[in-house]
């Protein structure tokens, strides 16, 4: 669907409600402005080399995207790790060998006009070792699953693994990068309160299990320029995760100054939530979706519903 056959949305600011059409522009913190606020989701394409390096295909599906006119392209999930290779054809930011692969895929949607990120990814215990040939890791051990706990050393192997990526990622040429930290992944994974009692500082409590999130884009952060744009992807509940936490989360991650945008995978913007936790939606109750939180004393912060 073409931008201008889309029904204006209501974004709301201190108390105040104007409409937003998703044609108008949007100016981020940092980095280029996005045309407009359509932004291809990072879906799971399959289309990549089995060993992770750019194939045609995948090149081709993603330029007729950016030709299509949206205003960011985001590529799919990009495993950081050898081990975190969540499903087959997945592209990797791994190594440095994979930089001429994404030079090019960045290159091509340049050319196109439209900013492009990649979306940084680790599978964690829902990573396919029969792809990776890698056993799975998690921050608890599932011996019926063949999944070790990580050690803390670990820990911090995979939050430099993201910064690397990143780093990389830059040198390839694209505008930014997303953090996944949703659906059940490893980042996710560490949110679970079910199941995360780690006692090393990354689990048990709220702020533990958080932790790995923020030294993740704390690190994306230091490891990129200061016009590179950071945006993460949260899970609102499931996994472990609660309403009333997931919009703690949501609050701390917005107002950090740490990223550009928050990506909530809300799947349908007008569900109730899950369970038995609190009956206000995700981010707002009001009349429609918010479309932006204030972060700081003046300056809007978009959130992607």
């Amino acid at each position: 669907m073409h931008p201008h056959q889309i029904e204006p949305m209501h974004q709301h600011l201190e108390g105040e409600s104007v409409v937003t059409r998703v044609e108008n522009p949007m100016s981020l913190e940092r980095g280029p402005d996005w045309s407009n606020r359509l932004v291809l989701a990072p879906l799971t394409n399959q289309q990549s080399h089995v060993d992770g390096s750019l194939h045609e295909d995948e090149l081709q599906w993603l330029r007729t995207r950016a030709a299509g006119g949206f205003g960011m392209v985001l590529t799919c999930a990009a495993h950081v790790s050898r081990g975190g290779q969540g499903f087959p054809g997945q592209l990797a930011v791994w190594s440095d060998r994979f930089l001429p692969g994404l030079a090019r895929l960045a290159t091509v949607l340049r050319e196109q006009g439209t900013p492009s990120a990649v979306q940084l990814h680790h599978g964690g215990m829902r990573a396919r070792p029969e792809l990776s040939g890698v056993p799975p890791i998690a921050p608890w051990d599932d011996p019926s699953r063949g999944v070790r706990a990580m050690t803390t050393d670990e820990i911090h192997c995979l939050i430099d693994d993201f910064a690397s990526a990143a780093r990389r990622v830059e040198r390839a040429g694209f505008a930014g990068v997303e953090v996944h930290g949703a659906h059940g992944y490893l980042l996710c994974q560490f949110l679970d309160a079910r199941r995360n009692n780690r006692t090393d500082g990354y689990g048990g409590t709220f702020d533990n299990r958080s932790r790995v999130i923020f030294e993740v884009l704390e690190a994306v952060r230091a490891a990129t320029g200061p016009s590179f744009q950071v945006g993460v992807r949260l899970s609102p509940e499931r996994y472990g995760i609660t309403i009333s936490e997931s919009r703690l989360l949501a609050e701390e991650v917005m107002t950090s100054g740490l990223v550009d945008y928050l990506d909530m995978s809300l799947w349908d913007v007008s569900k109730r939530p899950h369970g038995d936790d609190s009956g206000s939606m995700a981010l707002s109750t009001r009349s429609g979706p918010t479309l932006s939180a204030r972060v700081g004393p003046s300056r809007p912060l978009p959130v992607r519903v």
